[in-house]
């Protein structure tokens, strides 16, 4: 094996992968741009669903040829999982300290060399 077959990039994060880890638990509204949890997603725990939303927001370049999945602000992140500010802020700081998303700037997205990790803890497998 090869260093580079080691290497993840966004690249890494294609329609299959996407789809493999939210199709149960996120539908696109293609007409307003937003990301909606299922009712099935109730079940999920906060990291969970924090995960979810965020790999899903890198799906949006396969839904709508115009829109890139640029990172998520928290204040974007909070009416969707219906979570409030400071509840949402500490995981995202879990979640950053953990290494499964990342911080750039005020957005967060879902670090693409942890994807394997990120699908394990969502869907226990």
């Amino acid at each position: 094996m090869a260093l580079r077959d080691l290497a993840a990039s966004r690249a890494s994060v294609n329609e299959e992968t996407i789809e493999a880890l939210i199709g149960e638990f996120i539908r696109y509204d293609v007409n307003d741009g937003l990301i909606v949890l299922t009712p099935e997603a109730s079940r999920l725990s906060i990291r969970s669903k924090i995960l979810v939303f965020l790999t899903a927001n890198e799906g949006w370049c396969y839904v709508v040829e115009q829109k890139k999945g640029a990172g998520v602000a928290p204040k974007e992140m909070e009416e969707p999982l219906g979570l409030k500010g400071s509840s949402l802020r500490a995981k995202l700081v879990e979640l950053v300290r953990e290494n499964l998303i990342k911080k750039d700037g005020k957005v967060y997205r879902i670090v693409a060399a942890n994807l394997q990790k990120v699908r394990a803890e969502v869907l226990g497998r």
